[in-house]
């Protein structure tokens, strides 16, 4: 998304931007194992496996904050200080189309497509998750909200573009 950013095309959009999106920032994702693992370790070695118990389960861990999938690359891109003066709305097939293309030219020159079909499909589908059993069952909460976790993702990165700047200055 910083590297859509850098190439100036964040004026563009495919799909309508209602299809939800979510996130998580990995502070979350480590807190989230770290309380399966306490509910692990409480259990004792003879304690039977129930639909209570944590044992065997799997969780779906975000921040419990979908949001529309445009919304998202937009605010990293105003962290970075950038609001697009408008936005060319390209329909979904349309960028399958381009997608496809991108691809045949990529194979063409025996390069990796950066722009493909499975990207396009990506960026409109609805891809979130309902977090309600890891609440109930490993108490998970967010400690990071999901603009926090952008801004310090957004701070890393400026960070590792100075250290390289740097390096590449000595």
């Amino acid at each position: 998304m910083l590297g859509v950013l850098a190439r100036g095309q964040t004026k563009f959009q495919i799909g309508n931007n209602e299809n939800l999106f979510d996130f998580t920032y990995i502070v979350n994702a480590a807190w989230a194992h770290i309380l399966a693992a306490e509910k692990l370790i409480a259990l004792s070695p003879n304690t039977p496996k129930t639909p209570e118990t944590p044992d065997g389960e799997t969780y779906f861990i975000t921040n419990g904050e979908p949001c529309y999938f445009w919304d998202f690359p937009r605010t990293i891109w105003a962290i970075r200080g950038h609001v697009a003066p408008f936005h060319i709305v390209m329909p979904a097939a349309v960028g399958i189309a381009m997608g496809g293309a991108a691809e045949l030219f990529a194979w063409l020159l025996n390069k990796e497509p950066g722009f493909s079909r499975f990207r396009i499909r990506l960026s409109c589908w609805n891809r979130y998750f309902d977090i309600r059993k890891a609440r109930k069952m490993l108490g998970y909460q967010p400690l990071i909200k999901l603009y926090d976790g952008l801004v310090e993702t957004v701070k890393w990165f400026d960070e590792q573009e100075r250290v390289e700047a740097a390096k590449k200055g000595q």
